[in-house]
């Protein structure tokens, strides 16, 4: 047993050493007949690379910066549409169905009282120059309600006082006999009631600023108190009532807004009294308004 062992010791070895050199050989001659290859077929490689100045290297760079740009379009139109989709997504998520009530104060801005008829009886064929009117503290409240179905549709109805007192003033009296005028006219204390029954709303629904509009039929009470003889006279009279403003949601409940009001496109008839002149005018106003409201 030793001695066969010792028999196949050195021929395990030349085997092993056999193989290995065979293998380290092949490896080498593999090695250098791919390096002559690869030198072989070298100078043709480098003619067809093209010059970097020739016709051929621009063409394929234009080509390249062509596709570039599309596709940095086409990553910009999509970006874009993620942009504006998210956005819908998030108006959509935050916009719920909701009754508010609210209370509005601010200030009106009246014009003066135009196209001035007197229609007491016998004197109807006179007219009277246009009557100022004083800027005056307003108040009001409102109650509304936007839809769930349709969250930017809603409807409210309002009502507002102004004071918007007769100044004292020179008028000019015109008939079919000419004209006069007389000085220092004494004021009268002028109350107007707004009241519109119902607004059609629309609005752009957000998470918390909310620009919207609003417009519907007003209904206007009037009322002139003399301030010497103490007498009254009132008129009622249908016009329009509009809208414009911005709601801010401080919390979920609670929302600021400020708005601009038009309220106008009417006409007063007051009806004479014993000490009084009757006469038909018309009335237009712009008012400028905050508020608080509750939402629920």
């Amino acid at each position: 047993m030793n001695g066969h062992s010792r028999a196949r010791g050195p021929n395990l070895q030349n085997l092993v050493t056999g193989i290995l050199g065979k293998s380290t050989a092949s490896k080498e001659a593999t090695a250098t007949h791919a390096n002559g290859t690869f030198l072989a077929h070298l100078p043709t490689m480098v003619h067809e690379i093209p010059p970097m100045n020739g016709p051929h290297f621009s063409r394929c760079l234009l080509q390249e910066g062509v596709r570039m740009h599309d596709q940095n379009r086409y990553l910009t139109l999509v970006r874009g549409w993620i942009f504006f989709a998210l956005i819908f997504i998030g108006i959509h998520q935050t916009a719920y169905a909701e009754t508010y009530i609210a209370a509005q104060f601010g200030a009106t801005f009246p014009q003066a009282l135009s196209d001035v008829n007197i229609t007491t009886a016998g004197f109807t064929s006179i007219q009277v120059s246009d009557i100022d009117l004083d800027n005056s503290f307003v108040f009001g409240g409102k109650v509304g309600h936007y839809f769930r179905s349709v969250q930017w549709l809603g409807l409210e109805t309002e009502a507002f006082v102004s004071n918007p007192n007769v100044k004292q003033q020179d008028l000019t009296f015109s008939g079919p006999g000419g004209s006069v005028t007389i000085p220092g006219v004494a004021g009268f204390d002028l109350r107007v009631i707004n009241w519109a029954p119902v607004n059609v709303m629309l609005r752009l629904p957000g998470r918390r600023l909310q620009p919207y509009l609003g417009a519907g039929l007003g209904i206007f009470f009037a009322r002139l108190r003399d301030k010497v003889t103490a007498d009254t006279q009132s008129s009622t009279a249908l016009g329009l009532n509009a809208q414009a403003g911005l709601r801010y949601y401080i919390v979920r409940h609670v929302a600021i807004f400020a708005e601009g009001k038009f309220t106008g496109l009417t006409r007063f008839k007051f009806e004479e009294t014993t000490n009084l002149d009757g006469f038909d005018a018309d009335y237009n106003a712009i008012s400028a308004l905050a508020g608080i409201g509750y939402h629920f």
